[in-house]
């Protein structure tokens, strides 16, 4: 069956975000895929476009020549851990969103020092999740 598009589906594709793209890096494949999960359903109740790159450590990351909006970074990884690859990052002129989750609580007040957007807890309630996304769209990203 062949989808129809109506005014009301030109109205909502109108106002999609371009093309947001988002970074996970975690050197747990199952944290990273239950995040692309928690992505993906909220793309599909919001109808913003996501990108979504999966990383294993810091070090790919930091290799990686595409610009996030936003980038979630687990703080204890191997190689290279998670604050360290936020101060490289910044050390770098990369201005991306900065949304640490991780089991290291204690590591929140050192996250000031490289500008994060936010700091959770895992494991992840993807409610907040939804809430820090939908927080960074209304602040961030231009409509055409």
């Amino acid at each position: 069956m062949k989808e129809v598009i109506n005014e009301t589906h030109l109205y909502y594709i109108s106002k999609r975000a371009t093309n947001l793209r988002i970074a996970i890096c975690d050197d747990y494949p199952y944290f990273r895929k239950n995040l692309v999960s928690i992505f993906t359903a909220y793309k599909n109740e919001s109808l913003h476009c996501i990108d979504i790159h999966e990383y294993s450590c810091g070090e790919d990351l930091l290799d990686s020549d595409i610009y996030y909006d936003i980038i979630f970074l687990d703080y204890m990884m191997t190689g290279l851990n998670g604050f360290d690859t936020a101060k490289k990052l910044r050390t770098n002129g990369i201005e991306s969103k900065i949304i640490f989750i991780t089991n290291y609580t204690h590591f929140v007040y050192d996250a000031f020092e490289v500008r994060t957007f936010r700091f959770y807890e895992k494991p992840v309630n993807p409610e907040q999740l939804y809430k820090a996304l939908d927080d960074y769209v209304r602040k961030y990203v231009q409509y055409q």
